[in-house]
């Protein structure tokens, strides 16, 4: 058999992170779907702190697998060669149904794989999320958590209006899917308490500053725009300990051209 390589060993939480409230309420809907075998999906805005979620959950909890799609696999067999190359370390060029073999094969017999996690699952196509969902069906108390962008569940609407025949065949195929989700969380937006505990967590201090922080959050972009702020306070600082003071958050500010 194949020998298996733990996804949790290369993508650890690499950066610091606070506890935020939509922090924590991703990890809940990920443990209750660890601990129960449940299909979960995680839907919000670019920003709004799912994938460093789903890091910091994988970075203290084994048997979790995370795999990030893009483009380049969006198919069924690209999905499929992504996830044995990093489930498995399997490489070899083979035929889709090889691959999905190899996979069900290891997640049925290696008690290690417990929850799988596929971010940014707005990629997929149809195809590709119902192999995820026979991968669900095959073995028992396996949890899978989808995490994307509002254009992933939007598929999930039934068609309204003027219906052509192919949108009808689409929300068809996608039915066995949605009737096995279990939980769905939906983030529109970054909470201002996630602002307060990134603030609190950086030692960001007075009410100037964390105005610059909210401005910066409310952003297309949201939290990764907060990031680049802090990140260029931090180069623009003499040392660690004065990079999140006002001055220092204004000259970002400025420099990112968000006054």
């Amino acid at each position: 058999m194949t020998e298996v390589v733990s996804l949790q060993q290369k993508q650890e939480c690499r950066y610091p992170y606070a506890q935020t409230p939509t922090l924590k309420r991703i990890g809940a809907l990920l443990d209750i779907c660890h601990k129960t075998g449940l299909l979960g999906v995680v839907v919000g805005e670019p920003g709004t702190g799912k994938s460093i979620a789903i890091a910091a959950y994988a970075a203290n909890h084994t048997g979790v697998f995370i795999s990030r799609m893009n483009k380049t696999t969006s198919s069924g067999p690209a999905m499929l060669a992504k996830l044995c190359r990093e489930i498995l370390g399997f490489t070899d060029r083979v035929a889709p149904f090889v691959l999905l073999d190899k996979l069900v094969e290891q997640i049925t017999l290696y008690e290690g794989v417990e929850l799988l996690v596929i971010d940014e699952v707005q990629y997929l196509d149809d195809d590709a999320l119902n192999i995820l969902r026979d991968l669900y069906d095959i073995k028992e108390q396996l949890g899978v958590v989808l995490v994307g962008n509002d254009r992933f569940i939007r598929r999930f609407n039934q068609p309204s209006g003027r219906v052509s025949i192919d949108q009808e065949a689409r929300y068809a195929a996608l039915a066995p899917l949605r009737g096995r989700i279990s939980k769905t969380m939906l983030i529109p937006a970054p909470l201002e308490q996630d602002i307060q505990a990134i603030c609190e967590f950086h030692g960001i201090k007075g009410k100037e500053a964390w105005q610059i922080v909210k401005k910066i959050a409310n952003k297309e972009g949201a939290l990764r725009k907060v990031a680049d702020l802090l990140s260029f306070a931090e180069r623009l600082a003499p040392s660690k300990q004065t990079s999140y003071s006002l001055p220092f958050l204004k000259a970002a500010q400025q420099f990112m051209g968000e006054m």
